[in-house]
């Protein structure tokens, strides 16, 4: 018997898809959205756990890899803007590859009578977290199936079609030396009080991303902390740059007009991000910056530190995320990713925060100077509590549109940890919290009704550490923030394909801080050696000071 198959990014779309038909079908869900309406509303689907194969990641990552490091970049004038648009190329082929790979597997299998696509692309409303690429991606595949799309015009195209130059004309009116920051996130906070208190005002440059009301930025401007409106005129002038993809062919197919496509989209976007670094270089000289802090390298922030340094500004690197050491030739594919989004660029320092991060650099190289500042931003040990009973999982997840291989988890990965904890808490009687990442919180009801013992939690980090005497993970900064809270971590990888950092498979031991098992019953014994409350040594994996003694610290040392 054949079947029709529905291919869907988020429960919108799969609602929208049967609405509109009448057949009976079978979804292949795409992101964690659709998984979770798919399993509550008792509808027949695809399970992609159950479908690809073993050694998928280690050959998607190397495939892509391959294919990006080929990319030839015409006109560009910063390096940042090369990296800006490597990043997005490289989530469409991710992208590309998954769906391929998931309807090659499924058509070889099953008798398919056909694919039924939504149509939508882009944002569906203002509202709308979901980027729609998956018609388009299909679309393009040119599959043997045939290929039902039931909306044929787009619903609602967002993208900007005009080219900007930027200019600030505001004034920074008292004469206090100033501190460029990349955002406030990832507890920059801190650097901002010790700003203060230092008589520095901390500098940020708002090109529309900040959305901070008028009475937030006046609060702001009192405790030192200045948002300059970036404002932006049109601009008749065209950059010539482009982008040169090689014949990108994935086990017969050919995703090369994927790509071309992509880029096509988004040149624009990669221009104005030309046009915003273009703008920083009269920013530069007109005000007077002593230092650029960034905790990320991907996006325009990338680029203050680069064309800060034809200004002889100084800049430094604070990640927000956690780098390691590489173990094979397919870990060092992955990690030399990470490091490109938050531990790469023209910095002229870079933090090394934890003992995990100087071993990286043996592997990722940073051309900036290695400073050992110890912890900066993670959560840190302030208050210890006697009541630390709770085992924490946080996750981190992608969408659909920006898949990452092997160092992160897929969706349908989480759902089969939660099935694992579900049942460890059950037997055991053990009170599992999961930190949901951001852009599933969401999700959370969709997610109890399946998993009704664990507990779910939008809280800070630190306030669920300092509740909690272990940590499972896979790999995410919350592995440093845990060390630094004296809270060993268990790396639980039941796939068997990364290992984020140094640590004991021995589920018996009482020295090293960090676990790594593969399975149920190791997880159980590692969580049962932890219980026990071994002397670990944790200054085997992190630096001795409290965060506001090694902000200080690090400042001055670069300031003075």
């Amino acid at each position: 018997m054949s079947i029709n198959i529905c291919v869907a990014q988020s429960k919108e779309e799969i609602n929208f898809i049967l609405k509109n038909i009448k057949e009976k079908v079978k979804v292949l869900p795409l992101d964690l959205s659709s998984q979770l309406y798919c399993i509550n509303n008792n509808i027949d689907y695809f399970d992609p756990l159950q479908i690809l194969p073993k050694d998928f990641h280690f050959n998607a990552i190397e495939f892509s890899e391959n294919q990006i490091k080929n990319l030839k970049y015409k006109n560009f004038q910063y390096e940042s803007a090369k990296t800006f648009t490597k990043r997005i190329i490289r989530f469409q082929l991710n992208s590309t590859i998954f769906i391929y790979e998931l309807l090659d597997k499924i058509t070889k299998n099953f008798d398919i009578n056909k694919i039924i696509i939504s149509g939508w692309q882009n944002k569906q409303n203002s509202k709308d977290s979901n980027n729609y690429i998956i018609s388009k991606i299909i679309f393009d595949l040119e599959l043997e199936t045939p290929i039902e799309k039931i909306l044929n015009e787009n619903i609602q195209n967002q993208s900007e079609n005009n080219y900007y130059k930027y200019y600030c004309d505001e004034k920074l009116k008292n004469k206090k030396k100033n501190i460029l920051l990349s955002n406030l996130g990832y507890n920059f906070k801190r650097i901002t009080n010790w700003a203060y208190t230092n008589k520095y005002n901390c500098i940020l440059l708002d090109f529309g991303d900040f959305k901070i009301n008028f009475l937030k930025k006046y609060l702001f401007k009192i405790l030192g902390i200045h948002f300059l409106n970036i404002k932006k005129v049109l601009d008749k002038n065209q950059s010539k740059i482009d982008l040169e993809i090689p014949k990108c062919i994935y086990k017969n197919k050919d995703f090369t007009p994927i790509l071309v496509k992509k880029f096509e989209e988004i040149k624009i976007q990669v221009i104005d991000f030309v046009n915003q670094s273009s703008f920083l270089e009269d920013f530069f000289k007109q005000k007077n910056i002593s230092l650029i802090i960034c905790n990320m390298s991907n996006n325009i922030a990338a680029s203050y530190s680069e064309v800060g340094k034809l200004h002889n500004i100084k800049s430094l690197n604070v990640s927000h995320g956690t780098i390691a050491e590489a173990f094979n030739d397919y870990d060092k594919l992955y990690k030399k990713i990470i490091a490109e989004g938050v531990f790469s660029g023209a910095f002229t320092y870079f933090s090394l925060q934890s003992k995990i991060t100087k071993k990286s650099v043996e592997t990722h190289e940073p051309k900036g100077k290695l400073i050992e500042t110890s912890n900066l931003i993670f959560a840190e040990d302030v208050k210890k509590s006697k009541n630390r009973n709770k085992i924490l999982y946080p996750v981190t997840m992608k969408n659909f549109e920006t898949i990452q291989y092997l160092g992160v988890e897929m969706f349908y990965e989480f759902l089969s940890n939660l099935k694992i904890l579900e049942n460890i808490s059950s037997e055991n009687g053990l009170d599992i919290v999961v930190k949901l990442h951001p852009i599933v919180t969401n999700y959370t009801k969709d997610i109890e009704k399946i998993f009704p013992k664990l507990k779910f939690s939008k809280g800070e980090i630190k306030q669920e550490l300092n509740e909690s005497f272990v940590t499972i993970n896979f790999s995410s900064t919350t592995i440093e923030d845990s060390l630094y809270c004296k809270v060993p971590v268990i790396l639980f990888d039941q796939w068997k394909r990364y290992r984020h950092c140094e640590s004991t498979q021995d589920t018996q031991n009482g020295k090293i801080p960090i676990y790594y098992v593969n399975n149920k019953k190791d997880l159980i014994a590692a969580i049962n050696t932890v219980e026990k409350k071994p002397n670990y040594d944790f200054n085997r994996f992190i630096y001795d000071g409290k965060s506001k003694e090694n902000i200080s610290r690090t400042l001055k040392n670069i300031l003075y």
